[in-house]
Formats: C-alpha cells, sequence, structure tokens
C-alpha cells in the first residue's frame, strides 16, 4: 500500500512539473524581446561594392568606345557593312505581290544653245518645237493582276494643262484579248487582233505564282554569304584611311569624317581577278545554281578579260562623310582620276530624299535631286548642261503600291476594226479635228 501511494505522489509531481514547464514556454511567447538579446546584422563592404559597380560600368563603356572607334568610326568595317548591306538587298527574296499598280508622270524643259537652233531649218519651227516639249505632260500608268492574267496600261498627255490624248489598253491573257479605250474618238472599246500569240504566253507565264522552295531559299542564304564575305576580304586595310573636312549640307558647314576608300586600276583588277577566280573554284557557290557547268565557264569568261586587262594610269576613290557622335551619314562621292580628268559623283542626303551631281574637272555636268513627297509619291528632278546642247532639265514623279485588282472598261460592248461603220469613222474624225492634238498637229505641219 504504501509503496502504491509513493508511486501515486512521483508520478503526479512529474504532472504538475511538465505543465509548469509549458505554461513558462507559453509566457516566453509574449514577453517583450530584450534590445540586448538582438544581435545586430553585420555591415555591408560599401567599398567592394563601389568597387564591383565601377568596374561594370568600366566594361560597358569600354565596350562602347571599342564598338565606336573600332568598329564605328572605323574605315575598313564602314565599308565591310555597306557590302553587307548592299548584297543582303540585291539578293533579298521580295514578297509576292498578286496586283501591283506604278505610275510614272514626267516632262522635259529644254533651253538649247544659239549654236543648235541655228542648225534648225526655221526659228520659227524651233521654237514651237521647244514650246510642245516644254509644256507637254506625259503620264503612264501600268496596273498588273496576276491573279486575273491581266495587265491595263494607260497612257495620257497634256499641253499647258490642256488634254491632248488619254488611251487605255487592257490585254486579258487568260482569254487572248486585247481591248483599246479612246473616249476622246470612239463610243466604244475597241477590240485589237493580235496575230503573235506568243505575247499572251509571255503574259501569262510573268503572272505565274513563284513560289520559293526551301532549298531555293538555302542557295539564296548561301550565295549572300560567300558574296558578301569574298568583297569584305577585298577591302585591305592599305586601302583604307581616314580624314576630319568641314563640308557644306544642306547650305550649312559642318564638320565632318570622310572615311576614303582608295585604289589604283591595277589593284581593283587584282581583286576582282581573286574573288572571280574564288567564285569559280567554290563548289559550295556553284552548287546553288541549277546551270553549275554554264555559271563557271562564264566566271572563265570573266577572268580571261581581266587578264587581258592594260594597265591604266586611274585611281578610284569612294569617301563617306559622316558628323556627330552618332556619325549620321551625309554624303558620299565617287571619284575617278586620270591624267586627261577627274569625274566626281556626289549624292548628298536630304531630310527628304537626296541631291546628286556629276562634275568633270571641277564643272557641274549633271545634277538633280530626288524627293520624297509622302509614303506613295517619289519626285525626281534632274538638271544637265552641256556647252554643245544647252540645258536639258527632267521631272518625273513615281509610285508604286498595290491594289486588290486592276480598273475595269467596259469589254462587254465592243467592237473589232472590222465593225466600225462609216459614221463611226466620221464621228472619231470630227472629234480629231476639234482637239487640241489636231491643233497641233497642224501648226507642226503647216511650218
Amino acid at each position: 500500500m504504501e509503496e502504491d501511494q509513493e508511486h501515486n505522489n512521483n508520478e503526479l509531481n512529474k504532472d504538475v512539473l511538465q505543465q509548469e514547464q509549458t505554461v513558462t514556454e507559453e509566457k516566453r511567447k509574449f514577453e517583450p524581446i530584450s534590445q540586448e538579446n538582438i544581435k545586430e546584422p553585420k555591415k555591408k563592404n560599401k567599398k567592394g561594392i563601389l568597387i564591383i559597380i565601377l568596374l561594370l560600368m568600366a566594361i560597358v563603356l569600354g565596350s562602347i568606345a571599342y564598338y565606336y572607334f573600332a568598329i564605328h568610326t572605323n574605315t575598313k568595317e564602314i565599308y565591310k557593312g555597306f557590302i553587307k548591306e548592299g548584297v543582303a538587298s540585291l539578293t533579298k527574296q521580295n514578297e509576292e505581290v498578286m496586283a501591283l499598280k506604278s505610275k510614272v508622270k514626267f516632262n522635259i524643259k529644254l533651253d538649247l544653245e544659239e549654236k543648235l537652233k541655228s542648225e534648225i531649218e526655221s526659228k520659227a519651227e524651233s521654237n514651237q518645237i521647244l514650246d510642245l516639249i516644254n509644256n507637254t505632260d506625259i503620264a503612264l500608268e501600268i496596273q498588273m493582276d496576276r491573279k486575273q492574267n491581266e495587265l491595263l496600261l494607260k497612257f495620257d498627255s497634256d499641253y499647258k494643262n490642256e488634254k491632248l490624248i488619254e488611251a487605255n489598253m487592257l490585254i486579258d491573257a487568260q482569254k487572248e484579248k486585247t481591248y483599246i479605250q479612246l473616249e476622246q474618238f470612239f463610243d466604244k472599246v475597241l477590240e485589237i487582233e493580235i496575230e503573235d500569240k506568243e505575247v499572251y504566253e509571255s503574259l501569262k507565264t510573268l503572272f505565274e505564282s513563284k513560289e520559293i522552295t526551301l532549298a531555293e531559299e538555302k542557295a539564296r542564304v548561301t550565295i549572300t554569304e560567300i558574296l558578301q564575305k569574298e568583297l569584305s576580304n577585298a577591302i585591305k586595310d592599305e586601302y583604307c584611311s581616314k580624314e576630319k573636312e568641314e563640308i557644306e549640307v544642306e547650305s550649312k558647314k559642318v564638320n565632318s569624317y570622310k572615311y576614303i576608300l582608295k585604289m589604283t586600276h591595277e589593284e581593283m583588277i587584282k581583286e576582282i581577278t581573286t574573288i572571280v577566280e574564288n567564285l569559280k573554284n567554290d563548289e559550295e557557290f556553284l552548287n546553288c545554281f541549277k546551270e553549275k557547268q554554264n555559271v563557271q565557264k562564264r566566271l572563265e569568261n570573266v577572268l580571261k578579260e581581266l587578264q587581258a586587262s592594260k594597265p591604266k594610269d586611274i585611281t578610284y576613290y569612294v569617301k563617306v562623310y559622316r558628323t556627330g557622335l552618332t556619325q549620321k551619314l551625309v554624303r558620299v562621292d565617287f571619284e575617278i582620276v586620270s591624267r586627261e580628268a577627274t569625274i566626281l559623283t556626289k549624292i548628298e542626303k536630304l531630310k527628304k530624299g537626296y541631291k546628286f551631281s556629276i562634275l568633270n574637272n571641277n564643272k557641274v555636268y549633271f545634277d538633280g535631286q530626288i524627293e520624297r513627297t509622302n509614303d506613295e509619291t517619289n519626285i525626281l528632278s534632274t538638271r544637265m548642261n552641256s556647252q554643245d546642247i544647252g540645258t536639258i532639265e527632267f521631272k518625273m514623279e513615281y509610285s508604286s503600291n498595290i491594289i486588290e485588282k486592276v480598273d475595269t472598261i467596259d469589254v462587254e460592248n465592243v467592237k473589232t476594226l472590222e465593225e466600225l461603220t462609216q459614221q463611226d469613222i466620221e464621228k472619231a474624225t470630227e472629234r480629231l479635228e476639234k482637239s487640241k492634238l489636231y491643233e497641233i498637229i497642224q501648226k507642226l505641219i503647216i511650218i
């Protein structure tokens, strides 16, 4: 009994001790933490972080400096870049267009030398001819629809803003029919018989969709890469140099870097010969062509012509002008220097186009500019000065855009030339005699 009682007391004491420990632990959870017991985190080494930041900045700035001085402003690398872009653009596979409209409008103005005018039979005749040329605008528009196998040609001409002639021609290659519309003179569209049916077959071939295969695309890429490599290898350090020069850009004096590529005639022949020789012996290049042997034969013929080339005292220059930290391209010169003459071609970049000129011994022989007026239309203005001829000015507007289909003309109600009646011909003749075109023809005949 006493032993059992003692055992029970011991068990009770154990339970009490456990409860006290539990209460103590719970109490500690809610007691405020003493600041003395908090360990401060170790302070980071600020000096080490600063060194890392400076090191990273040095790497970034160093990379920029290397790119700027070793590549961006390096003459050799600049010309290699031009070669890469040029070859890529020439070998680029354009997106297939099913329907397209292209339009060109131009006029010419002549100011002939008196000596040339005097060679014409009469002054009145020369003045009449010059007046006609200088005041006539001609426009030609071509529309094609590859899906429908149709080609539409639109022609119109004005003299001093008065209509001379307007004509439309529709060629339907699928139906093998050709139509002409002359609304000024005939009420109905005329159907013209073309005996040579190969014209239609040629158009059908032209209109055929030529989807490039994977193998053809691979060959195109290979040709591009090989040509880029060969041409780039021809740009050697000894041909390249760089100078500072003040030039005029859009009537303002600016400081520029001039990157020069200079080659003598012998050096150029040598480099071209090396390129052609390498291409002739490059199996990877030749295998890109279906007519491999023909390509190789042509390259062999080019080599023979190069080897037969006689030495010439000519030096060729290409000069690229860039300005500012961004190295903005502002002008490119092509110059040929010989004992007899110096021919210089300048191409200057404008905000909306280009200005160009050709000089012979520092005298402007030909100049002009190409201006982009909007997203679709470009304007080309040129002027040529010649001591023997005089001044010739040529202005042309041209545009090209994608369309859904060609414009339609009424081909349901047509007449063949054989179906024209005497009344149709008389009416057309009467309309012609009242036109500005007939008036001008009469004046030229009388003169």
